[in-house]
């Protein structure tokens, strides 16, 4: 998870960006810089946008992936096993009813 949420947000700085090192850019960050530079444009996309946006249709296929796995097949086999071993309730979990 924490892969997943590194390549959607990046670093997370300690006090301010200018802590971080040079990084590759986070799929947050490429998508919110597409966007901005739609809202200010009537004109067709630049090269760059047309770029940004390659790279984000290349690096979010296997994000996405991952986060089905982990919510089809990982979470649901961790919440059998909490239920077999008699784990008391946690949140968004339902319990059996006997």
């Amino acid at each position: 998870m924490d892969e997943i949420q590194y390549a959607f947000t990046g670093k997370t700085p300690k006090a301010s960006r200018e802590e971080n090192p040079p990084a590759p850019v986070a799929l947050n960050e490429r998508m919110g810089n597409l966007i901005y530079a739609f809202y200010g444009t009537t004109s067709a996309p630049t090269s760059t946008m047309r770029r940004s946006y390659e790279i984000i249709r290349e690096e979010f296929p296997p994000l996405h992936a991952q986060l089905k796995q982990i919510g089809t097949i990982d979470i649901p086999a961790l919440e059998a096993e909490m239920e077999k071993a008699g784990v008391p309730w946690t949140p968004g979990r339902l319990p059996e009813w006997e």
